[in-house]
């Protein structure tokens, strides 16, 4: 339960983080963004691990967000910020698909 908490947390500050160095391309914004962008991946690994890998869903989530954690690592300036936040977008959708479906 705290490490739901620690994550939805950690997500929202990332994601507020990540729009403010968007908006402003300032260096303590982007360590801050990296900063609850890592804590949100490992707080949710870390619960996935303790539920024993149970819920496929939230594995596929939990992926999704690995990927456009490292997805700025593997591209160049040009389409870094595009598969960034279409992952991102992309594992917010599949996880509101999971709790309505």
């Amino acid at each position: 339960m705290v490490l739901m908490m620690i994550h939805k947390i950690g997500l929202m500050l990332a994601i507020v983080c990540g729009l403010i160095y968007f908006a402003k391309r300032t260096e303590r914004s982007k360590k801050l963004h990296q900063f609850f962008g890592l804590l949100t991946i490992a707080s949710f690994l870390l619960d996935i691990i303790v539920k024993s890998f149970t819920n496929i869903g939230y594995l596929l989530y939990a992926l999704l967000l690995l990927m456009a954690g490292i997805s700025p690592y593997f591209y160049k300036k040009s389409g870094k910020v595009a598969v960034h936040l279409s992952l991102v977008g992309a594992a917010i959708v599949w996880l509101v698909l999971i709790h309505i479906i």
